[in-house]
């Protein structure tokens, strides 16, 4: 495990690489697994010694700023050392996951991550289980103006993120390219269909919420109270205040929820 330097109050700290942005997160080794379980909603890892550095490895592709929603982001260790530059990534050959350059410092040339270099010990046993928890879903289809990755021009593919189960379309070079957005999602009426992106403007979402309201549909409603949540969530992590518009967005949904609840 990497050294720790008790200089700082903090550990590790992520942060956005658009200029005009100054997200930043300080994490301490001792409230990964509180920051990381609340932010996906579930428990990343069964084990808490698994909660260590290679978490952001294992969750890179997956955290996006909190303020602009930029991705990737860079990491560094409180010796203000580079632990994923996104400039520099190079991925695993196993998982694709980048390798952290913490380890490519001792560990020069290697071509896989510490987690995959530590499951070549695994049991066959481990292995399998491994194997069956990581069992992925039919993929949902690519919307017909959403075919090629914005940032490159090459096609866009779906992905999937095991922690919280859902898709998200990326780049079809990836790791070369790690552009990456979210699907469209789908709030079905009595009579029509309604596509949506969760990372939506407040009126948007209000106005999906509504329709999910109107059309007793508690998953989507949920998904849109969850997406305000996240919104609240990001900014007071960051030090800032949540916006107005999130926080009625949040409160809207929520009441909508109690109100289809007790119907049900």
């Amino acid at each position: 495990m990497e050294n720790i330097d008790n200089k700082n109050n903090w550990d590790w700290r992520i942060y956005c690489n658009n200029k005009s942005c100054d997200f930043n997160v300080e994490l301490k080794l001792s409230n990964l697994k509180t920051f990381f379980d609340e932010k996906f909603g579930e428990e990343i890892f069964e084990s808490k010694k698994d909660y260590d550095i290679n978490i952001f490895s294992h969750l890179y592709d997956e955290i996006m700023c909190g303020i602009c929603e930029n991705f990737p982001l860079t990491i560094i260790n409180n010796k203000h050392e580079m632990v994923i530059d996104p400039d520099k990534i190079i991925p695993c050959e196993q998982c694709e996951k980048p390798i952290l350059l913490t380890r490519l410092k001792i560990k020069k040339g290697t071509k896989i991550c510490t987690p995959c270099a530590r499951k070549d010990e695994l049991t066959d046993v481990e292995k399998i289980k491994i194997h069956n928890d990581k069992a992925i879903p039919k993929s949902p289809p690519i919307p017909p103006d959403m075919t090629t990755c914005e940032k490159c021009g090459k096609d866009s593919t779906t992905r999937y993120v095991q922690s919280s189960g859902t898709w998200f379309l990326g780049c079809s070079t990836f790791p070369t390219c790690w552009w990456r957005k979210s699907l469209p999602k789908i709030v079905k009426g009595k009579n029509s269909e309604l596509s949506y992106d969760i990372l939506s403007s407040f009126e948007d979402l209000m106005e999906i919420a509504l329709k999910a309201r109107k059309n007793k549909d508690i998953t989507c409603l949920k998904d849109v109270n969850n997406e305000f949540y996240r919104r609240i969530s990001n900014k007071e992590m960051s030090g800032k205040v949540p916006t107005k518009t999130a926080k009625s967005g949040f409160n809207q949904t929520e009441a909508w929820l109690k109100e289809l609840e007790k119907k049900n």
